[in-house]
């Protein structure tokens, strides 16, 4: 069993809920997404205990992307920032792991067995600035410039660092499609895709989900895992190596300094990643896997029954037991599922395709998340929550679903639940 990192103090950990209670992530039946339980403020003048009210009301046994981390990572507390501006900014957003202690200890008052799960992102990383939270660090360009991935680390020159980090961010819109690569300058971006080998990105890393952990959710999402073994073996072509090989057993020792973080503390803590189907390069160690339906899926309120039975087929032969835990993924625009589902669909359709997709993937032993709070409808989306928020609100009026949510988790009895779609 690997170590973990003892760089940290770990000693004298305030463990805020009964680990007792916690249910085994194998046995439950109910989820939702609530992305965040933090920022409520900013969502109609909510109020913690009226974001706990609405949590708890649904009786959920998993809160999925209770935290999600992004470009901006949390602070230890907002009192910490000088500025009256940007601190009383920090705390309507919920912007420090402070704030997300408050509300789990909120949430555990009222549902002590409920399994809550943190998130952070493995694909990106602030370029200007970043913040190890354990050791209370602020680390700037260009040392953020020297955790992002470089091909020539493993002597592969096809590719620059450059044309890597450039080709990657106009992937995901970060830097200017039509921006020739011969034109980016480090400097200047905002964010890179880091390198999961690098001993400083894993510090850091671990750190973000230590303090998470601290806070007291009971296990972390790790978004975009496989992506690095993804590129490098599109680069290439050979399945073992050496950059690969690397960034597998990279992934291992992440998933397993969380573990033992958390067996370290006295509590159970879940990793859990996407399922990639196509090359199966989820870590071995992990505890549940995610899904989505596609966007078209969503679009057209039906599921592709024989593709779902494929990759479910190819997923169970390596994780013929995990927990898989199915939700409505999103990202920068609204071609993605969640943006057709709240941006396509109407109030009547999107109710209707939340019970469809419960009728679904029960018969596939899958948990479906409700899609709750949260979730960034995409930065083209003109239907926003309450007519100025782009995450998705399903208590919005402009959605409306939170009753039918509440309704199919109190009518769901037995394990598989099967509804008349109106």
């Amino acid at each position: 069993m690997k170590t973990i990192n003892n760089k940290y103090n770990i000693n004298n950990i305030d463990n805020i809920n009964n680990i007792d209670n916690i249910n085994n992530i194998d046995n439950i039946k109910n989820a939702i997404v609530y992305s965040s339980i933090t920022d409520y403020k900013i969502f109609n003048d909510r109020t913690l205990n009226q974001m706990t009210f609405d949590i708890s009301s649904l009786k959920p046994e998993l809160i999925f992307l209770s935290c999600w981390q992004w470009l901006d990572t949390l602070l230890n507390s907002c009192n910490d920032i000088q500025d009256p501006i940007y601190k009383q900014k920090c705390i309507d957003y919920g912007g420090s792991y402070e704030e997300l202690k408050n509300s789990v200890i909120s949430i555990k008052t009222i549902l002590p067995s409920c399994i809550i799960l943190g998130a952070l992102p493995s694909e990106i990383l602030n370029s200007v600035y970043t913040y190890n939270p354990k050791i209370n660090t602020v680390i700037l360009y260009p040392d953020t410039w020297n955790m992002a991935l470089d091909p020539l680390k493993w002597n592969i020159t096809t590719i620059t660092k450059k044309q890597l980090q450039c080709q990657f961010a106009q992937s995901q819109s970060w830097y200017p499609i039509i921006q020739d690569c011969s034109l980016y300058d480090e400097s200047t971006v905002c964010c890179y895709f880091p390198d999961i080998t690098n001993i400083q990105f894993q510090e850091l890393f671990l750190s973000w989900a230590y303090s998470q952990i601290d806070a007291g959710v009971d296990g972390i999402w790790i978004d975009m895992f496989v992506n690095q073994v993804a590129m490098l073996y599109d680069i290439t072509k050979i399945p073992n190596h050496p950059s690969i090989i690397d960034t597998i057993n990279s992934m291992d020792y992440i998933v397993d300094s969380i573990h033992n973080y958390g067996t370290y503390i006295g509590r159970q803590i879940y990793v859990g990643t996407w399922a990639n189907i196509s090359m199966l390069t989820t870590p071995t160690n992990i505890d549940f896997i995610t899904l989505s339906p596609s966007a078209l899926e969503v679009k057209n309120m039906t599921y592709d029954e024989v593709l779902w039975d494929e990759g479910l087929s190819n997923i169970k032969t390596k994780y013929p037991s995990t927990k898989i835990i199915a939700f409505i993924d999103f990202a920068d625009n609204k071609l993605t599922p969640l943006g057709q589902f709240s941006q396509i669909l109407t109030s009547q359709q999107q109710s209707d395709f939340v019970k469809i997709s419960k009728t679904f993937f029960d018969s596939k032993n899958i948990i479906f998340a409700y899609p709750v709070h949260g979730g960034w409808m995409g930065n083209d989306a003109t239907i926003l929550s309450f007519g100025t928020r782009y995450e998705y609100d399903s208590k919005a009026p402009e959605f409306d679903t939170y009753n039918t949510i509440m309704d199919l988790i109190n009518e769901c009895i037995l394990p598989t639940c099967s509804f008349t779609i109106n």
